[in-house]
């Protein structure tokens, strides 16, 4: 309730127009640029690399699509050592950056074909105590 009271006269004292490109040009450009094209980044990677692939007669892109495979292949070699333990420091990047923009992917072919849930839930180590409540609270239902 707290937060409700500090929260809701700042959106309604005109902090929520920051959606407004021509009230703020600056705060909208920094939402698009820093959230939503962020989201979207591995989309734009597949987009590079099959424009490298289909411009591969010309040098600059054969040179940046083989820079690109190169980048993942690094990333799955990453991914195959990350199972026996650490990932080498020369890996982690490729191996992280990948591993970020597949869980981005994937979580936009989850909100397209409707499967996403609504809500985020939090994993916990302690689950025996959150079935307990969820126990507790079928009781009280019925």
């Amino acid at each position: 309730m707290r937060e409700y009271n500090t929260d809701a006269p700042a959106v309604l004292n005109g902090e929520g127009r920051v959606l407004l490109p021509w009230i703020q040009p600056r705060h909208w450009l920094a939402l698009i640029s820093h959230k939503i094209l962020r989201w979207f980044a591995p989309v734009f990677l597949l987009i590079a690399l099959i424009a490298n692939l289909l411009l591969w007669s010309n040098p600059f892109y054969r040179f940046t699509a083989c820079l690109q495979l190169g980048f993942y292949f690094l990333a799955a070699i990453g991914w195959a050592v990350k199972s026996r333990g650490a990932v080498p420091r020369i890996l982690y990047l490729p191996y992280y950056f990948c591993l970020v923009n597949l869980a981005s992917l994937l979580g936009i072919l989850k909100c397209f074909a409707g499967s996403l849930a609504p809500t985020w839930q939090t994993i916990r180590q302690d689950a025996p105590a959150h079935q307990d409540k969820s126990a507790q609270l079928a009781k009280r239902g019925s």
